[in-house]
Order: C-alpha cells, then sequence, then structure tokens
C-alpha cells in the first residue's frame, strides 16, 4: 500500500506542477481546469496522510504542511488565493515529487 499511495503523490503532484506552470490565470479562467487543480493537491495530501510514519520518515519533506493543505482544501476552500496555491505548487512540489522518486528508486 506505501508504493500506491507514493505513486498517486507522484501521478497527482505531476498534475499539479504542470497545471500550475500555466500561471493562475489560466485557471481562474477556466472552472474545470482550477477544480482539477486543487483536487490534484488535495489528493497529494490524501495520499501523504495515508502512509505509514516510517514511510514518511525515510523520506524528508514537510508531512505536516502537505498534509495540512490537504485539510485546507477540504475543509476552509473558501480561504484559498488560487495564486498562493499555484506558487506551492511551483515551489514545493518539485522537491516532493523528486524525494518520492527517489525513494521508490531506492
Amino acid at each position: 500500500m506505501p508504493h500506491e499511495r507514493l505513486h498517486d503523490i507522484l501521478e497527482y503532484g505531476t498534475y499539479a506542477v504542470g497545471q500550475a506552470a500555466h500561471g493562475a490565470h489560466r485557471l481562474e479562467a477556466d472552472l474545470t481546469l482550477r477544480l482539477a487543480f486543487e483536487r490534484a493537491l488535495f489528493l497529494v495530501g490524501e495520499a501523504a496522510a495515508a502512509l505509514p510514519s516510517a514511510t514518511r520518515q525515510a523520506i524528508d519533506q514537510p508531512w505536516h504542511d502537505i498534509i495540512g493543505l490537504r485539510n485546507v482544501l477540504a475543509h476552509q476552500y473558501e480561504a484559498l488565493e488560487l495564486p498562493l496555491l499555484v506558487n506551492h505548487a511551483q515551489r514545493h512540489l518539485p522537491s516532493l515529487l523528486a524525494a518520492v522518486q527517489e525513494h521508490l528508486d531506492g
């Protein structure tokens, strides 16, 4: 199961990074893309939360923040600012994806 969740992080995180590359304006202009982007971020956090603690400890990442974003997306979505989410995806997801891939390759 941990490998499945790690693959989920790679799949959904890669999608989110790809959408973020187009910028917040494109996502703001297309509700379907925005919802898919936000759902991908949510699923990254959901998969992270489902990982055993030993797996999270083996991969040096800010898991508390990753899971926390999932909680915000689920419960405080009205407070979200799309440019901040795009910035998060551009700045933080690539290192998460690289760390997860390295762990899987290890």
